[in-house]
């Protein structure tokens, strides 16, 4: 039997997870722009960073826990500063908006979650 204090549980643990999410594919997103932005390849950025291209795919895709302290040499490795904003939860957290890109389906969300409109968190780097 499912009381509602149960169900409430499982909620916030799925909002909890819904916001880990969010934040992982927003960190690797911004990321893979600055990359792109400052044409630099993944090879290139495991070199300055002396790890393996086969560990910053992992990082890139959410396959591997990005620390704030790899988040901070990988922005250190392109010359910027990391900085987060914070900004108030909206409801409902995930819309229809779009889909998750392909390399997100794997995660451990239910495929049939999709992103959100609006990103509660920015991740913005600084030169």
């Amino acid at each position: 039997m499912t009381t509602n204090s149960g169900v409430a549980c499982r909620g916030m643990a799925y909002d909890r997870l819904v916001r880990q999410e969010e934040l992982i594919l927003d960190v690797t997103e911004r990321l893979t722009e600055v990359l792109l932005e400052q044409g630099i390849t993944r090879a290139e950025l495991a070199r300055r960073l002396e790890r393996s291209p086969g560990f910053v795919s992992q990082l890139l895709q959410g396959g591997r826990n990005l620390t704030l302290r790899t988040v901070a040499d990988i922005a250190g490795a392109l010359s910027l500063r990391p900085s987060l904003a914070l900004s108030p939860l909206s409801k409902p957290a995930v819309t229809v908006d779009r889909w998750i890109p392909e390399r997100r389906r794997t995660s451990t969300l239910p495929i049939s979650v999709l992103q959100r409109s609006e990103s509660p968190t920015s991740l913005a780097f600084a030169a």
